[in-house]
């Protein structure tokens, strides 16, 4: 627990940098001159809550922040500094915009780029209903205008989908919204335009029972090919998921599908089975395979031909000893791998 600011009042956060420019890639966070936070990359999270439920870092009611590059372990000339006011609830807090605003293209709405602390009070780190995800959108592309986020399913072309977010502007929060498992695809649409900004392929399924904040994160032109536009999503536990690369050159065709994503096994330690998650998204020839941490065979859980649609698999092992066990999915496209560990 790193506890700083008024003893009276101690309030969890959670910090992400999502500044897409290079001289704020990796931060140290100071909170009230107190380094709470080393090397926070972007698209980071700290962790909201340790594996016991305590939280990690917690702030008084009017904490002063520093931002500080990672090349400057001393702070002697911090990025930013903020006193912010807040009122006492789970708070996020989050580092957006430019160290350098007038490198990079202005934003078109007329919003300041210049790095600043955004903060959202009223953080869910969990959905109420544990079979659902909670969303909340936060827009920190700093040259990227008002925009909406649209859901269409996969059959569906652009423009046919439900808005789940509109006139969303840089440095804007919307609140949560709840979302059913199912896979979807996301469009990112220029508010009031059918521009196309970037489309993503999502499966809500595998962050059930989760508080998600969704960014629309990077940069419409950005310097350099890996800062452009993503969307990526942050969970109490600090894990960071991306759902796409950012599109290089703004509006742009609808990206063929991503084929396929492994999830998490659940619950992971477990005792005396788990489940693991996958999601076609096309018809592929597939295996999913247990190994040991030698590399041997352990089980064979799925093996052939499967059509598009998500998956959870049951694993329950009846003579293994305890220990971690690497479960591996290969399919037409690729393969990915996951840990899970067995507790007896």
């Amino acid at each position: 627990l790193l506890g700083v600011g008024a003893a009276t009042a101690q309030i969890p956060v959670q910090i992400i940098n999502s500044s897409p420019d290079p001289a704020a890639g990796v931060v140290d966070i100071y909170v009230d001159g107190t380094r709470v936070w080393d090397d926070l990359a972007f698209k980071a999270a700290t962790p909201f809550v340790d594996q016991f439920g305590v939280p990690v870092i917690t702030v008084g009611l009017s904490p002063t922040v520093d931002v500080v590059a990672g090349a400057d372990p001393d702070n002697s000339s911090p990025l930013l500094t903020e006193t912010l006011t807040l009122s006492g609830v789970p708070t996020l807090i989050e580092v957006i915009g430019l160290v350098n605003p007038g490198s990079f293209d202005p934003n078109p709405s007329g919003r300041s780029t210049a790095l600043d602390v955004a903060v959202f009070e009223g953080y869910t780190p969990a959905a109420a209903d544990p079979l659902t995800a909670e969303l909340m959108a936060a827009h920190v592309a700093p040259d990227v205008g008002a925009v909406d986020l649209i859901v269409r399913t996969v059959h569906d072309q652009p423009g046919q989908g439900i808005p789940l977010f509109t006139n969303l502007q840089f440095g804007d929060f919307q609140t949560y919204l709840v979302l059913q498992p199912t896979v979807a695809v996301l469009d990112l649409v220029e508010t009031g335009t059918t521009n196309l900004v970037e489309t993503w392929h999502a499966t809500f399924g595998l962050v059930t029972g989760a508080g998600v904040v969704g960014h629309a994160a990077g940069l419409l032109n950005p310097p350099t090919a890996n800062e452009g536009i993503t969307l990526f999503g942050a969970v109490a536990s600090g894990f960071v998921f991306e759902l796409a690369e950012g599109s290089e050159t703004g509006t742009r065709d609808v990206p063929g599908p991503v084929a396929f994503e492994l999830g998490k096994a659940y619950p992971n330690p477990f005792n005396p089975s788990t489940v693991i998650p996958f999601t076609l998204f096309s018809e592929q020839s597939v295996s999913l395979k247990v190994y040991d941490v030698q590399g041997r065979l352990v089980d064979t859980l799925v093996d052939g031909v499967k059509p598009e649609g998500e998956y959870s698999i049951p694993f329950q092992p009846r003579s293994l000893a305890s220990g971690s066990y690497v479960f591996r999915l290969e399919t037409d496209s690729g393969a990915r791998t996951g840990v899970m560990t067995l507790i007896k």
